[in-house]
């Protein structure tokens, strides 16, 4: 089959370069011919581009243009619809990722409905593709608070997808909300659950990583997260047991804390994942930092700046870590201030991380029985 995947694999961001590749690689695996849609909403490249600096985004725009094998830029739907008439596609999915996150007041055309994410623009193609939402999320839309006008638009939209899958169990809700209960989508973990059965790691790329001698724990964090006694204590205990510390950046910043090494920006996606792959233990932010951990059986603990309004499922990491049986190792603003350092230490290194390690077996198969069955008519 030719299959158009339409997500946010250009963002800035390491996760989002990631999860496109796992997608595109393993269809590819299966014998399909993929094309990366390459739509760039013009607000969120704005947003995204001012948070990061240009020898970083530099890397971002390599790494889609090697690895990635991506149409024409598409710079509104009706390009969208141009392209994929002229290409006749056998299906479109669209995700992973946050593709069906909106507002209730849009800063960005993401953010509102309708846009391209929501697929209704394939109903104009002659080919009539299967059109499918592979892993898709919200990313915490407080969906009932969305107009009346909009809600009525994506129930409709909703109806259109032959198939939907989505990464979280507040999107699944979402999707319940909107079709009130006639449909309730299928829970599908991120592609990048099985990047490494998929994608082998360039050497160049990884060779830090690889040839690093010392075992060394990651932390992630922005300014301010623990204080620096806090992280003085760390370390001072993770010496004491002969690992070393080592800062993981942001693609917004580098992490300059006092550990061991500080990694630094720019860094490709690939390297930033062979850093995760190669610790033996993570302790930071972001949702796609956990997953790298989880599917690579990388003892972690993920400190959460997701939630809205304090409403814990709203986040995508406190529902990952939820789905993998242990949401204690979660910590969000409130529960981060009374984490101890040797609290931290002992629950990145205690018995419960093989809990862990099962969900990363479960997720990696689901994600491969998902994928084939979004491709049925």
């Amino acid at each position: 089959m030719h299959i158009a995947v339409l997500t946010h694999h250009w963002a800035y961001n390491f996760g989002a370069n990631l999860q496109a590749l796992a997608t595109q690689s393993y269809l590819n695996s299966l014998g399909h011919q993929v094309t990366i849609l390459d739509y760039r909403p013009a607000g969120m490249v704005e947003s995204l581009y001012s948070q990061v600096i240009d020898s970083q985004v530099e890397i971002h725009k390599t790494f889609c243009n090697i690895y990635l094998n991506q149409s024409p830029r598409c710079e509104s739907e009706t390009d969208l619809i141009a392209f994929c008439q002229e290409a006749g596609f056998d299906a479109v999915l669209v995700g992973s990722d946050a593709v069906f996150r909106l507002a209730r007041k849009p800063k960005r055309e993401d953010q509102r409905f309708p846009n391209p994410f929501w697929l209704e623009w394939t109903r104009q193609l002659s080919s009539k593709p299967i059109i499918a939402a592979l892993a898709a999320s919200c990313m915490g839309t407080p969906f009932f608070l969305l107009p009346l006008s909009m809600q009525k638009g994506i129930s409709q939209a909703v109806r259109h997808f032959n198939h939907i899958t989505v990464r979280d169990q507040w999107t699944q809700w979402m999707i319940w909300w909107f079709n009130q209960g006639r449909r309730k989508p299928l829970i599908c973990p991120d592609p990048v659950n099985v990047l490494n059965e998929v994608y082998s790691l360039p050497d160049e790329l990884t060779e830090a990583p690889r040839n690093n001698s010392k075992q060394y724990i990651l932390l992630s964090f922005f300014k301010g997260m623990v204080s620096d006694l806090w992280l003085q204590d760390f370390i001072e205990i993770a010496h004491k047991q002969n690992l070393y510390v080592y800062s993981l950046p942001l693609p917004e910043q580098v992490v300059d804390v006092a550990v061991d090494k500080v990694i630094g920006l720019p860094l490709s996606p690939l390297t930033w994942f062979a850093w995760i792959q190669h610790a033996v233990g993570y302790v930071g932010v972001r949702f796609h930092a956990a997953v790298s951990a989880i599917t690579n059986r990388v003892p972690f603990i993920a400190f959460d700046n997701y939630e809205w309004r304090s409403i814990r499922l709203t986040s995508k990491t406190y529902d990952l870590c939820k789905q993998a049986g242990v949401p204690e190792f979660c910590f969000n603003k409130r529960l981060r201030e009374q984490l101890t350092p040797q609290q931290a230490f002992d629950l990145l290194f205690s018995d419960k991380q093989k809990i862990v390690n099962h969900y990363a077996s479960k997720a990696n198969k689901r994600v491969k029985e998902a994928l084939p069955s979004l491709l049925t008519g």
